[in-house]
């Protein structure tokens, strides 16, 4: 999935109205935030390039090369991918064949919140829909391997739903994803409630009958919802049900309220973050079954999410080794990666 140049000028489409802020229904409640995330180091903000220990502790060793990057370093870096970014664009429209071809306009016609923001042809979801129907969803399959351990996680980077491509979602959600599943909804803002909020509330799977393949069901919020215990997270168990099937699948949908759209969270809110990645992994089926992803536009916040959380794993299952790495006990791994990478 990418962002085109122009992303920063973006505007809402002309047909999607603002709806009504009815997301976050317990957003008074909101507590102060936790000091630390959850079975990490409390020390989120020691000096971690001073060569001083506390006592009876190991003696600190340097951090990753990668995260020791020069402000300018960091620049150059982006630039190089941005020219990237504009060889794969440039060969993508001389080669359909190409990782990098983009999809027909005809194909995506209707289905896109921005029109900057597209997936890649030959690297998407596509809908479980009757052959010669349209299969289109602004969503992209994402496996992160680790060159250093067996890890490997998967992922589904989605945008931000339209009302006409909600029941896409759930499409994609019954097809895609084993139960528990999850969703991680990095964004508040007032974009269409496609998923029921309150206690016992039920939505229809598809409100219309547009593939011609009469997949019918339900999703229903099994409760009110609850927030996690630093008050970040908005947690709410679904239900979806689907005519004929005789197994039903849990979702866990987790709403993260501190995350501004063009901007990052606040320094105070680095152990929410941190509790949001542990919980999803917690809540999920496992590593190979992927966990959908999406603010508003299904890239910055959403490509970030999946970046720390890989980078977590490679900390945590020890993928960096000598004084390339600390241990968790250490510093923090989370804290560390976190605080560099925002």
């Amino acid at each position: 999935m990418r962002r085109s140049e122009s992303a920063s000028k973006r505007a809402r489409e002309p047909t999607e109205s603002p709806q009504p802020d009815i997301i976050s229904p317990k957003r008074q409640e909101r507590l102060p935030p936790t000091s630390a995330p959850m079975s990490r180091d409390h020390s989120l903000t020691r000096d971690y390039h001073s060569d001083r220990s506390e006592p009876g502790s190991p003696p600190l060793r340097k951090m990753p090369a990668f995260l020791q990057l020069s402000e300018d370093e960091i620049i150059q870096k982006f630039k190089e991918l941005s020219w990237l970014e504009r060889t794969r664009v440039a060969g993508s429209r001389t080669n359909e064949d190409s990782k990098w071809a983009r999809c027909d306009p005809d194909m995506i016609a209707g289905r896109d919140r921005f029109g900057d923001i597209f997936v890649w042809k030959n690297n998407r979801v596509k809908l479980h829909v009757p052959e010669e129907m349209n299969d289109y969803i602004n969503a992209s399959p994402i496996t992160m391997k680790s060159n250093r351990t067996p890890l490997q996680s998967k992922y589904i980077a989605m945008q931000g739903p339209k009302q006409s491509t909600t029941d896409h979602v759930w499409r994609m959600a019954w097809h895609e994803l084993a139960s528990p599943a999850v969703i991680i909804m990095l964004t508040d803002d007032k974009g269409y409630p496609y998923f029921p909020t309150t206690a016992s509330q039920t939505l229809p799977m598809t409100t219309l009958d547009e593939f011609g393949d009469d997949l019918q069901g339900t999703i229903t919020c099994t409760g009110d919802a609850t927030l996690s215990a630093d008050g970040a997270t908005e947690i709410r168990k679904l239900v979806m049900r689907v005519d004929g099937e005789p197994d039903e699948k849990i979702i866990w949908h987790l709403l993260y309220t501190q995350w501004p759209d063009f901007g990052i969270p606040a320094a105070n809110e680095t152990a929410s973050l941190l509790n949001l990645i542990a919980l999803s992994r917690a809540k999920n089926a496992g590593p190979s079954n992927p966990r959908i992803v999406h603010c508003r536009a299904g890239v910055g916040r959403s490509g970030t999410f999946i970046a720390l959380d890989h980078l977590l794993e490679e900390l945590e299952a020890g993928g960096f080794s000598g004084d390339e790495r600390r241990s968790e006990a250490e510093y923090g791994a989370g804290g560390a990666a976190v605080s560099v990478y925002l």
